[in-house]
């Protein structure tokens, strides 16, 4: 699920990853009579402790919800992942060109496009509907699918000779800063990338779903935009649907079977659309 570096957790860590001041942090530990010192290591109880003391009722391993380190979360993430558990939304969808997957792999994250620019990563893309869009979404942000109904999907795989990969991404990005929801697929013309990079609430996320309990969107093609990246630590599974694209994306990443992504691998064709292949 998670590698050990998101579950060490100090006051400064949860501070950062909370999206307030340390001091924050240090009251609510010393309103449950624990002392601790800035970049102490905190266990499981201590940081479940601070978050109650803070408002937010867990009653599981809280550092789950958290973002991985360097991540920020939104001030209303608290009221964002209640939200999330009561629809009983568990995950979310990426897919990617295989020819992708390798260098996904290599650096460790799902980047946006502005991200592996940087890099000098020139990825097989598809495109965002406009050049407005492409500038001011695709260059910063990453996009996911709330369902598997893979409209886009589909016309990707008439285009292109092989599936692609599916990378399965935990819920928890929705709450991380930056994150913004689409109502529809953020492609479309309709779709002002000016109001998209604001729709970022507790309430525009609502807007996605047809009931406060429904966990599949009033239109399939929603989408869930993540800034920047999206490190492996996010990653639940990395779907293949045959066992061939697999070692094959395995091979050019030039990784054997001791790498620790390979929990991740999934070989299963119920992530894909059927009657197409």
């Amino acid at each position: 699920m998670t590698t050990d570096s998101a579950f060490v957790l100090t006051p400064l860590g949860l501070a950062a990853r909370l999206n307030v001041s340390l001091v924050t942090v240090l009251k609510a530990l010393v309103a449950g009579s624990h002392y601790v010192l800035p970049d102490q290591a905190m266990d499981q109880e201590t940081v479940n402790l601070a978050l109650r003391n803070l408002g937010c009722p867990f009653t599981g391993d809280a550092r789950q919800a958290l973002a991985p380190a360097n991540r920020r979360m939104k001030k209303s993430w608290t009221a964002l992942h209640v939200n999330v558990c009561r629809r009983n939304l568990r995950e979310l969808y990426h897919f990617t060109d295989l020819a992708n997957v390798a260098g996904i792999l290599r650096t460790g994250c799902i980047l946006s496009r502005g991200r592996m620019a940087a890099q000098g990563i020139r990825p097989v893309q598809n495109d965002w509907g406009s050049a407005e869009k492409e500038s001011a979404l695709g260059v910063d942000h990453i996009c996911l699918s709330l369902t598997k109904q893979w409209a886009m999907m589909r016309s990707v795989m008439i285009e292109r000779a092989e599936l692609p990969a599916v990378f399965v991404i935990e819920p928890r990005v929705i709450w991380y800063e930056g994150t913004c929801f689409s109502q529809v697929n953020s492609a479309r013309r309709d779709v002002s990338a000016t109001d998209l990079v604001r729709w970022i609430t507790e309430r525009d996320f609502d807007v996605l779903f047809p009931t406060a309990t429904s966990n599949w969107p009033c239109d399939p093609q929603a989408e869930v935009l993540v800034r920047d990246t999206i490190p492996m630590d996010d990653v639940r599974h990395i779907v293949f649907c045959r066992r061939e694209a697999f070692e094959s994306v395995w091979s050019d990443a030039g990784l054997d079977r001791s790498n620790p992504y390979i929990g991740k691998v999934l070989i299963s064709e119920r992530f894909f659309p059927l009657g197409k292949r």
